[in-house]
């Protein structure tokens, strides 16, 4: 009986520190301008998401609010921002920057 609960108890475990993809939206702000957020960790397939939401428009501000995740994603993410030439939000993580607003702008 003590197997059987040692043994949920690590799937439980395993199931609670699984981490989930980023998720990647996309909404109107005005006419012509769209806001893209990406939020939660960078996993495999994020950055295929971010390029075919951001291939519909010409003209958005990307809201990142990622504690990380897998570096060539990011990277990915960042360089169709580049190319777009799309505007950036950064949300600022409670304990790194204290006292400071809530997100950062960047134009890059």
């Amino acid at each position: 009986m003590s197997v059987r609960v040692f043994l949920s108890a690590i799937v439980v475990l395993i199931c609670a520190f699984q981490a989930r993809a980023a998720d990647v939206q996309i909404d109107q702000l005005k006419d012509d301008i769209y806001i893209i957020s990406v939020v939660g960790e960078f996993k495999e397939g994020d950055d295929n998401r971010f390029k075919n939401l951001a291939i519909s428009t010409n003209k958005a501000v990307v809201f990142l609010d990622s504690p990380g995740g897998l570096a060539g994603v990011g990277m990915e993410i960042g360089r169709t921002i580049s190319i777009k030439g799309f505007s950036t939000a950064v949300a600022v993580r409670a304990g790194l920057a204290g006292g400071e607003a809530p997100f950062h702008y960047a134009d890059l």
